[in-house]
């Protein structure tokens, strides 16, 4: 229960994305898409676990693309095998699972379902400029217990947003795929609230 804390600060984003192998017969998510649509119930997709950040945004996706699939849920170490060694058709999963594989050629993302495109995948289109208006960012952030003192609160908060804006932490999430994107704890607050009450309406 987000209540139970207080938001110190957003640390980073990460973009959900969608994989296939790289010798998958889709080239594009449209592709994708119009075999699902014409084969309900047939692709099977990946993610990270019932009720994980991932799953949500396969429901999101194909739900959004009119198109049904069948979601198959593991524990985090068992997706990307699951992928590679063919026992799913796709999956939907954050980059840093992916960053080696993709790196290598392996595999490819059909679909980020982000606000704006990725700088680490530049060349992969989001949700929306595809007709689906979906985005699952998944963002990181630091909470304290509830009834900690404003001073040290803030003192948190500062000593996060000069880690974020450090080099080494730039250079350390460049390495994982992930974003720089620190928010202070007010604005962190908002945006939980905000995310929270738009699922409760879902």
């Amino acid at each position: 229960d987000y209540k139970s804390f207080v938001p110190v600060a957003r640390v980073q984003n990460e973009t959900v994305l969608l994989f296939v192998k790289s010798d998958a017969r889709w080239k594009t998510l449209a592709e994708l898409l119009q075999y699902v649509k014409a084969n309900p119930g047939k692709l099977n997709v990946g993610n990270s676990g019932t009720g994980s950040h991932t799953h949500f945004s396969a429901v999101w996706l194909f739900r959004g693309a009119g198109a049904q699939v069948v979601d198959v849920p593991f524990s985090a170490a068992q997706v990307v095998p699951s992928l590679l060694g063919g026992h799913v058709d796709a999956v939907v999963q954050l980059p840093g699972a992916l960053a080696g594989h993709v790196k290598a050629g392996a595999v490819r993302a059909l679909v980020a379902m982000s606000a704006a495109r990725d700088p680490a995948f530049p060349d992969v289109p989001t949700a929306r400029e595809q007709g689906i208006n979906v985005v699952a960012d998944l963002w990181r952030g630091v909470a304290a217990p509830r009834g900690t003192p404003a001073r040290i609160v803030s003192r948190l908060e500062e000593a996060i947003r000069a880690t974020v804006a450090s080099p080494e932490f730039v250079k350390g999430t460049e390495k994982l795929l992930v974003t720089p994107a620190f928010l202070p704890g007010a604005e962190f607050g908002k945006l939980i609230a905000k995310e929270d009450a738009e699922i409760a309406k879902a």
